[in-house]
């Protein structure tokens, strides 16, 4: 028969407890495509292909990433603004001609 080992007595000396570690952030989610940062607080997703254009265009514009995402939503901004505007008008005025061509 094999000898019984006694446990190892536990010491009765307090050990200096270690500074608790700082929490760790959780690590973002992820996602396919790349995610570059256009202004502040603003990430935009975008796929490799998109990714890629936009970094060609900005090349060839002499611009950086971020000067180039900035242009391209003020020009969809001003141009949806534009069009949001000509459709209120629009609606707003009831005296409009109707052209039509007829059928030959």
């Amino acid at each position: 028969m094999a000898a019984k080992r006694k446990p190892a007595k536990k010491s009765k000396t307090k050990k200096a407890k270690a500074a608790p570690k700082p929490a760790k952030k959780a690590a973002p989610k992820k996602s396919p495509g790349k995610t570059a940062s256009a202004g502040e607080g603003l990430l935009i997703q975008t796929d490799p292909a998109l990714e890629a254009r936009l970094r060609m265009l900005a090349t060839r514009m002499g611009k950086n990433l971020p000067a180039v995402i900035t242009l391209a939503l003020n020009e969809f901004a001003d141009n949806w603004e534009d069009h949001m505007r000509t459709v209120q008008a629009l609606k707003d005025t009831e005296d409009r001609v109707h052209l039509t061509v007829p059928k030959e």
